[in-house]
């Protein structure tokens, strides 16, 4: 419920800061993320990830992908890894000067160091927009679908960036919901390159 009320606080102010520079869609960036599971069989899980996406000039389409590892524990046993990765195209329309709703569709794909993989689909949509010529933020909500187990997930995730200049960023942000079924909050930190 918190994280509802974040997301729409976020979107509330979000009209207000129509100022600075175009939001950019095209970029590269990486970093570091933290799943953290509460009550679950899983632990902490933690690792890298790069993503990336690049617009299709002033169309308002998108393509977006990531890559993701990350290791920790299942039922108090250590040496899992999972590695996921998704493909998508998105689409985003300006309602005001640098604010924008935004939709995508990913097809996900999650695999484990023991032989297992899973496939699916993952929806997104909300609102991006610029607070100043340093900062930009972003409030989604996400629905994924895993078809091979018959999984169906929600999350509501804030994003924000603090420009060092027209291409460098630093990038964070914090996704809560359910993952497989699990209550799970996602932290990111890492360095976007914007073109």
């Amino acid at each position: 419920m918190k994280s509802v009320l974040l997301v729409l606080a976020l979107a509330a102010a979000l009209p207000q800061a129509a100022q600075a520079e175009s939001l950019s869609y095209t970029y590269v960036e990486g970093g570091y993320a933290v799943n953290d599971y509460s009550d679950s069989m899983f632990d902490t899980f933690d690792g890298f990830y790069v993503s990336g996406s690049y617009n299709f000039s002033d169309s308002g389409f998108f393509a977006a992908g990531s890559y993701k590892t990350s290791s920790g524990d299942i039922f108090g046993s250590s040496g899992y890894d999972i590695d996921s990765s998704s493909l998508g195209l998105g689409y985003h329309h300006e309602i005001a000067d640098n604010f924008d709703l935004v939709g995508q569709l990913d097809y996900i794909h999650t695999s484990v160091n023991f032989g297992d993989s899973i496939d699916g689909y993952r929806v997104s949509a909300g609102v991006r927009g610029s607070f100043s010529e340093k900062f930009e933020g972003a409030a989604l909500g996400h629905y994924e679908k895993i078809s091979d187990i018959d999984v169906s997930d929600f999350t509501v995730s804030l994003e924000g960036q603090f420009k060092f200049n027209e291409t460098l960023g630093l990038v964070f942000g914090v996704e809560s919901g359910q993952r497989f079924e699990q209550d799970v909050v996602t932290y990111n930190v890492g360095l976007r390159a914007s073109f």
